[in-house]
């Protein structure tokens, strides 16, 4: 068994011409376990903004499933087609080439590959983004963001069905 538990704190403060002056401290915590039986890893990872907030026994216990699930796990050879569920810190890593494409920093130097897509589909229509600062609890939540606008919902891609 191995694991990382990675704690950090951290500031910013944004002042400029324009009259902003905020500044904001939080704390992330990120948690990820790792245990093998025979060939199988049964792998936990867990995101939150405090040590206290994580529960640690139901980690503890889907480890342990996690795990025993996967030592019973045969090699496969070949091609299949079949619906997947996907855990979703797994889903977030995937949808980092969104979260480049839809970067602030990204669009204003015209790097994002969504540049003039507005009302275009560049996504399924069934899928929707939101990207919500304020949320209580949430990682990197905030009063602002890091250039001090007030931070607001903004639907980044909004479905379509």
């Amino acid at each position: 068994m191995r694991g990382l538990i990675r704690t950090n704190i951290f500031e910013f403060h944004v002042m400029n011409s324009l009259g902003v002056d905020f500044s904001h401290k939080a704390t992330n915590v990120f948690v990820h376990f790792l245990a093998k039986k025979n060939m199988g890893e049964g792998i936990i990872k867990r995101y939150s903004t405090s040590l206290s907030n994580i529960d640690w026994k139901g980690a503890g216990i889907e480890l342990y499933e996690n795990t025993m699930l996967a030592s019973k796990a045969k090699p496969f050879k070949g091609s299949m087609k079949l619906d997947a569920i996907i855990e979703p810190m797994e889903l977030a890593g995937m949808l980092t080439a969104v979260l480049a494409a839809v970067n602030g920093e990204n669009i204003n130097r015209r790097r994002s590959p969504w540049i003039n897509k507005i009302g275009e589909k560049v996504a399924s229509e069934k899928l929707t983004i939101v990207d919500d600062g304020r949320m209580k609890g949430g990682i990197r939540s905030a009063l602002a963001d890091d250039e001090g606008y007030q931070q607001q919902e903004n639907r980044l891609l909004k479905e379509e069905y």
